[in-house]
């Protein structure tokens, strides 16, 4: 709904991958990181239209193969469909629900 702040926020992004197919942008995945210790990957977004077909799935890589030697990589979601959470898990990440670990946020 905000296009001014959404250009700033990939602005200081600490990396953007992006997919296109001709002048379409079909999927995007930004990351918000020191470089050392910690990488909150943000943002994968993939039209409806272009989901199951790998988009995604190559979008995460990109970021993970960047951020390979940083020791904590954080994804957080408010999508709580089972696609998403499965599609997640399929990537080798847990869901703080699990026991695994702990997860506070602040929601205004």
């Amino acid at each position: 709904n905000d296009i001014d702040k959404l250009q700033r926020a990939i602005g200081n992004s600490y990396s953007v991958f992006s997919a296109w197919e001709n002048d379409t942008l079909v999927g995007l995945v930004r990351s918000v990181s020191d470089g050392e210790t910690i990488c909150y990957i943000q943002d994968i977004l993939v039209l409806e239209a272009y989901k199951r077909k790998g988009i995604g799935k190559a979008l995460l890589e990109k970021i993970l193969e960047q951020c390979n030697d940083i020791r904590q990589i954080v994804l957080l979601t408010d999508a709580q469909d089972f696609d998403t959470r499965k599609f997640y898990e399929s990537q080798n990440f847990k869901s703080c629900d699990d026991g695994f670990l702990v997860a506070f946020t602040k929601v205004d």
